[in-house]
């Protein structure tokens, strides 16, 4: 696929691509698409989202509202959308096939329509971050999990089930708190929870910056991460063993994700056929702090 065919953003020869979604990822999206000389519109329930900083321009709406989106697709006379935060049955992705609109979503559905989508592999992730911790000697262990309408709550939180099932491990339950809570949230319950009879002696969990949160409330409870306490986290930059070279970490690669994303929608523009759109990425092992090289300590 040649740039040129694309036009130049802003443009009346631009292809314009729609981000419903404008958090990290979708600002990796933003600029792989503009790699294309694409016009990229970002799009998300608050001003100053991650993407509307890079994107050519910015829609603040609520994005659950089906007329707000069905004017600004409009509007914005867009050629082609990209959704994030993808729930099982999507409203988005029901109202982009009815009208024969080209889109992808980071994300799998589970609504029996297909469509192009690029994912990361969350079970396997939960998988690997289980027998990883289980190897450690680990008995006792509580997910911090992403909300449970998004689709990829559902694939982590199954990864994560049944691995415990295998090593014949111990849940403990960590049901007030997810990903998207403020860090402040879920430091307090974190603390709370190693503060019980019954503490977790590891964690598993869904994103880097609840990890942060999730040290600090280990360690205002006395704790020490790895001494009494294992962590492994996904993360999208490499910052986790900055804050304690203790940590395990599993590293998703947004860039790619951006890059099939933008892939994605662009060939379904072309016309493309769904099955060839649809990437599902693998992590990749999880890893201590002296697999990067650094000494340790």
């Amino acid at each position: 696929m040649k740039i040129k065919k694309f036009g130049t953003p802003l443009k009346g020869s631009a292809v314009k691509l729609m981000m419903l979604g404008s958090g990290e990822l979708g600002k990796e999206v933003v600029i792989e698409a503009m790699r294309f000389g694409i016009e990229v519109i970002a799009c998300d329930r608050y001003a100053d989202a991650p993407a509307m900083l890079v994107a050519n321009s910015a829609y603040v709406f609520d994005m659950r509202d089906g007329e707000a989106m069905r004017y600004v697709v409009e509007t914005a006379s867009a050629d082609g959308v990209i959704i994030s935060r993808t729930e099982p049955d999507d409203k988005r992705v029901r109202y982009m096939t009815e009208r024969g609109f080209p889109f992808a979503t980071h994300g799998r559905t589970h609504m029996g329509i297909e469509h192009p989508f690029h994912d990361f592999d969350n079970y396997a992730y939960s998988v690997e971050a289980v027998k990883t911790l289980a190897a450690l000697g680990r008995k006792r262990l509580a997910l911090l999990a992403p909300p449970p309408n998004l689709s990829y709550y559902r694939h982590m939180r199954d990864g994560f089930a049944d691995a415990v099932m295998e090593h014949g491990l111990t849940e403990v339950p960590f049901p007030t708190a997810t990903v998207d809570h403020s860090i402040d949230e879920i430091r307090a319950v974190a603390s709370e929870l190693m503060r019980r009879p019954n503490r977790p002696d590891a964690f598993v969990s869904g994103a880097g910056a609840g990890t942060f949160a999730l040290v600090a409330g280990v360690e205002d409870a006395g704790f020490k991460v790895g001494e009494d306490v294992d962590i492994v986290s996904k993360q999208s930059s490499r910052l986790l063993h900055l804050l304690r070279p203790q940590l395990y970490v599993v590293n998703e690669d947004v860039r790619l994700a951006g890059h099939e994303l933008a892939t994605a929608v662009l060939g379904r523009i072309a016309g493309r056929d769904i099955g060839s759109l649809q990437s599902l990425s693998k992590p990749r092992a999880v890893e201590a702090y002296e697999m990067s090289g650094k000494p340790k300590g």
